[in-house]
């Protein structure tokens, strides 16, 4: 597991490993990286990255948890005359296009799974933005209603990464809103 930091020269190497991290995957793949690797480019003694750090992993996993949280500072300029549960939804999908670096670099190496995995950690932490987009809807609480939503959404959003954007983000906000807001089957 990666360290919490307590200072911001701490927080502020452990970013640099992160952006290292994820500039390193877009060209070389992610099973080659080496913590050396990583430290030569940081410009600091391997030693000195397990003060922030237990291994390769960790830094992915830090990497991918700043970037959910980072989503609670997200502003988008995006104006809509769609109903509000909609408006939240096309926000976070303009959050992943502006985190598509990420996502490339997910997918190339076959780790978007460890992005599904990392948001269901979050699932329930406020600051990652699902709860917001669920509670837009009003009635999803249950703890079990959460993770099958929060998977599917966070599914659909890499799948529509991978097939490169084919439908408009208003199409897929409105899907995702009429999955959210109406069963899928009536039983």
């Amino acid at each position: 597991m990666y360290k919490i930091c307590k200072t911001i020269e701490s927080a502020t190497r452990q970013r640099e490993f992160e952006s290292c991290l994820l500039n390193t995957m877009k060209t070389i793949p992610y099973e080659s990286i080496s913590v050396t690797d990583l430290c030569a480019q940081v410009g600091i003694a391997r030693k000195n990255f397990y003060r922030y750090f237990g291994n390769k992993d960790d830094v992915l996993c830090a990497l991918i948890d700043h970037t959910l949280l980072d989503y609670s500072q997200f502003e988008t300029p995006y104006t809509s005359e769609s109903p509000d549960g909609i408006k939240e939804i096309l926000q976070y999908l303009s959050y992943w296009q502006v985190h598509k670096p990420l996502l490339d670099a997910l997918g190339k190496n076959g780790l978007s799974t460890k992005l599904i995995e990392r948001v269901l950690i979050h699932a329930w932490r406020e600051d990652t933005g699902f709860l917001q987009l669920l509670h837009a809807k009003g009635n999803i609480s249950d703890p079990s209603n959460v993770l099958f939503a929060v998977s599917g959404i966070i599914t659909l959003i890499v799948t529509w990464h991978h097939s490169g954007y084919q439908e408009s983000k208003e199409q897929l906000a409105t899907t995702i809103y009429q999955l959210l807001t109406c069963p899928i089957v009536t039983i």
